[in-house]
Formats: structure tokens, sequence, C-alpha cells
């Protein structure tokens, strides 16, 4: 069995995604799910930054970070209510990058999973 690639396995939780909206999904269903999971993506590679820089002794305290840090809860905030909203999931943050879970479903496993290039 051939292995996926990073692009297949996120086309393939893309699909998922769509289905806690819709059983019968549109194109403007993927195309609205697309721009949501890659806002997330983006969201996660700030999270990662940010919590790198906050640890690191000469960046720890400066402006930039601490706008970064800012700019991320404004982030994590409206793209949490967009996910609520459409697909009745929440972000839930289990460290310092969030996770897509079913609401009321705190701590259990991911109703989307995350992959990112090795």
């Amino acid at each position: 069995m051939a292995r996926l690639t990073i692009a297949e396995k996120r086309e393939r939780e893309l699909g998922r995604l769509v289905q806690y909206k819709t059983a019968t999904p549109t194109a403007e269903d993927f195309q609205q799910a697309r721009r949501m999971m890659n806002s997330f993506y983006r969201l996660c590679g700030l999270c990662e930054r940010e919590s790198i820089l906050s640890n690191t002794w000469p960046d720890a305290n400066t402006r930039r970070v601490k706008a970064m840090g800012e700019r991320m809860m404004k982030w994590s905030a409206r793209l949490d209510a967009e996910f609520q909203e459409v697909y009745g999931l929440q972000l839930d943050y289990c460290g310092h990058i969030p996770h897509i879970v079913k609401q009321g479903d705190r701590g259990g496993a991911d109703a989307v999973q995350r992959f990112f290039y090795d």
C-alpha cells in the first residue's frame, strides 16, 4: 500500500471536515473548508513561532513577541468562532498548538487531524 503524501492527507481531512457541515457538499463547501483549514495551518505556524521566540532569552519580552501573541489570540478567537458556527467544532489548546475537536469532547480525539511537513 502506497503511503499518502502530506497534500493527499490534507485533502482527505478536508473531506472529513466538510462532512461535519453537510452530507452532500458543493464546490463552495470545499472552498470554504479549504480557506478555513489554510487559516488554521497558518495559525499553527504562528503559534509555533511565538512559542519558540517567547522561550528564547533575547526575544522573550520584546514588543515583537508580545504583538505576535496578541495577533495569535485574536486570530484564534476568530477562527474558533468560525469553526463553531460552520461545523460545530472548536479549537482546543493542549500545549501551544491548537487542535480541532468536537464541541463538548474536550480532551478527546481530534475531529480533524493536522498534517505538517516533516
